[in-house]
């Protein structure tokens, strides 16, 4: 027989179809501190002080989402839902109904004793007796198999592993928010550093346009040349317009999965330092942290699962058919196929998380690099300053060298970001098994 593997959903349809009468009574009898129950609120691990009304910082939003967030809420609530079922119970008073009723049905069907005197028996009642104990007789034997289904599907082995597979299944999707969320929080800063070198060049820009204008009123220049650079910054204010209500939506989105609602204000900290376990994690050795990554993984989880339900399956079927028949041949091939499809997750896991793997030491080369153009970007700042104060550069080419400054030091910071970034979707696929890139 297949183990059975019941999600949390079957449970709750299940549970909502158990209308006999025994079972529905019972139902009210539920022990609520029968099992341990899930909790979504956790302490904060690194002890950071808590944000200000209207600010997040990074380092606090995986708590104030397990806390806050309305998606792990249900999530959790759910979970419990689960737990809160006394199987032990129900399982006995099933087995109880189920045992009356074949009692019952055996005893209906034993023949009735008959008086010697058989001139006073009343045949026409007779008819009728056999015909209503033949009709209970036919509805009892369609309730036992129902019965019987019923407990199978809360045998103690089957329902031990629909409970584990759905404390996993709940915990990996909270997991999933959080990534999503953490990447939303990326995003957000991204876009606000990208932001922050269109207004600078807006300003550039505008500065420009108006030399533009003095030169056309001059007729230095065509009004075609001045109505295409008049062009391209209005196509500039329409880019900084689009991007400024895309970063409100995405800090709209944020605030309300922590919990806020869609109009409140919402002021992200920047990225913090790398912390003692993220520091931890990355001198691993790869084989070690790979074999974190895959014992940790929900998903390759499942995928054994499914595989020792192959298994099963295909032992059960070896002994029911003969060897060589279609049927046979049949079942084996479907059996290699779950084999194949298995070691085609386990491959596309160690290659993604190779892949990632790989992106730190990439991810720290571009931090090097823009230190390096941030130097270069210095230098030329200082010399651009020195030769304005000493009137051999005008005021336009020293606002030009501060503007290649702010963004070398902005493009630095960016790169710092995506390499915390990495470095936290490390962490999360070694101690998580969720392996994702940025």
């Amino acid at each position: 027989m297949r183990k059975l593997i019941i999600t949390s959903f079957a449970l709750a349809v299940f549970l909502s179809q158990l209308s006999i009468s025994v079972l529905s009574a019972n139902l009210s009898n539920i022990r609520p501190n029968s099992a341990q129950f899930a909790s979504v609120a956790i302490e904060n691990p690194s002890h950071f002080p808590a944000d200000k009304e209207g600010t997040i910082s990074f380092q606090n939003l995986e708590s104030k989402l397990r806390s806050d967030n309305n998606s792990i809420q249900s999530l959790t609530a759910n979970l419990n839902s689960i737990l809160a079922f006394n199987r032990e119970k129900e399982y006995d008073d099933l087995l109880k109904a189920l045992n009356g009723q074949v009692d019952l049905l055996w005893n209906l069907q034993k023949p009735n004793s008959t008086d010697e005197n058989e001139d006073e028996l009343n045949i026409p009642s007779i008819i009728e007796d056999e015909s209503k104990k033949s009709k209970q007789i036919m509805q009892l034997q369609g309730m036992i198999p129902t019965f019987e289904a019923q407990l199978e599907k809360l045998d103690k082995e089957d329902y031990e592993k629909m409970i584990e597979t759905t404390s996993r299944q709940t915990e990996f999707s909270i997991q999933q928010i959080i990534i999503g969320t953490e990447s939303l929080y990326y995003n957000i800063l991204s876009q606000t550093y990208t932001l922050n070198q269109l207004n600078r060049t807006h300003e550039e820009l505008k500065s420009t346009l108006e030399v533009m204008q003095l030169r056309y009123e001059m007729g230095q220049i065509s009004l075609f040349t001045l109505q295409e650079f008049e062009a391209n910054f209005a196509n500039l204010n329409n880019q900084i317009a689009s991007l400024e209500n895309a970063i409100k939506s995405m800090k709209a989105t944020l605030g309300t999965m922590l919990g806020l609602s869609p109009q409140d204000e919402l002021q992200l900290n920047p990225l913090p330092q790398l912390t003692p376990n993220q520091n931890n994690i990355i001198s691993y050795d790869y084989a070690t942290a790979l074999e974190s990554a895959k014992n940790n993984s929900f998903t390759l989880w499942m995928a054994k699962q499914t595989l020792e339900d192959a298994q099963e399956q295909w032992d059960d079927d070896r002994k029911e058919t003969t060897y060589g028949t279609s049927k046979y041949n049949v079942a084996y091939q479907k059996y290699l196929s779950a084999i194949h499809t298995y070691d085609s997750e386990v491959k596309d896991f160690e290659l993604n998380f190779l892949n990632l793997y790989n992106s730190l030491s990439i991810s720290t080369q571009k931090i090097s690099v823009a230190k390096s153009s941030l130097k270069t970007a210095e230098n030329n700042y200082n010399i651009a300053k020195f030769n304005h104060q000493n009137n051999r550069l005008s005021d336009h080419a020293l606002q030009t060298a501060l503007h290649e400054l702010l963004t070398a030091k902005e493009s630095l910071q960016s790169e710092q970001n995506t390499l915390y970034a990495t470095y936290r979707t490390y962490e999360q696929a070694v101690t998580w098994g969720i392996v994702t890139t940025h």
